[in-house]
């Protein structure tokens, strides 16, 4: 029994579990297990990994402060304009609203299926909304995503690029501070899919067909 006062460490392979993810994100203040500082640092992507990750990559979270105070957080497709990234929104959407407001907003991808293949970048920084009038960099941020999901551009696409851009603005996100981890910088070896989830990994790329056998 543990004497009044003392602290009782939960050795359960649940806890240690808990505790090795924990060690992997910022700002974590562990004492005595889990990553240390190096293997923390070892993960780390480099800027040319960020800038790859980020171009290969197809969908983000993106995070702007809402009405109450509370995060408010989207998924969305995205664009890059040099080191910055950008998406295009209704001008009048919840986030729209948000970042005119307060332009804090952080944006995030993250890859990976099992724990020794987790990877993902955080970008932290404030938002600039960007207008039709501005020009050209409005519609270079348009000419990137249509691009990354449509196709290339050229001039015929230029109706279908106004269409989608009808009532819209841009929003460019400069970080300001960059998170990034790779865990298969840790040489693990591989652990496989496993668990409830594992069966629906790709589905959302199934036809119903395909995916009516799936519990």
């Amino acid at each position: 029994m543990a004497r009044p006062g003392s602290v009782v460490r939960d050795t359960s392979p649940a806890a240690e579990l808990a505790g090795q993810v924990a060690a992997t994100m910022p700002g974590y203040a562990g004492k005595g297990r889990g990553m240390g500082t190096n293997e923390r640092a070892k993960i780390v992507m480099t800027p040319s990994e960020v800038a790859s990750f980020l171009e290969r990559s197809r969908t983000a979270t993106v995070a702007s402060i809402g009405p109450d105070g509370l995060p408010h957080v989207v998924a969305m497709w995205y664009g890059i304009l040099g080191d910055a990234v950008c998406i295009e929104t209704k001008s009048k959407s919840q986030k729209a609203v948000n970042l005119r407001r307060d332009p804090r907003m952080v944006f995030m991808v993250e890859a990976g299926t099992s724990y020794d293949t987790l990877r993902g970048v955080s970008l932290e920084g404030s938002g600039v909304i960007i207008e039709e009038s501005a020009g050209e960099e409005y519609w270079a941020a348009a000419r990137s995503v249509y691009e990354r999901y449509t196709g290339p551009y050229t001039d015929d696409a230029r109706p279908a690029l106004q269409f989608m851009m009808n009532k819209r603005i841009v929003v460019k996100l400069a970080p300001e501070r960059i998170r990034s981890c790779d865990h298969r910088k840790l040489g693990m070896p591989p652990m496989g899919v496993t668990g409830s989830t594992a069966p629906f990994i790709g589905a959302e790329l199934a036809s119903p067909e395909q995916t009516s056998g799936l519990p």
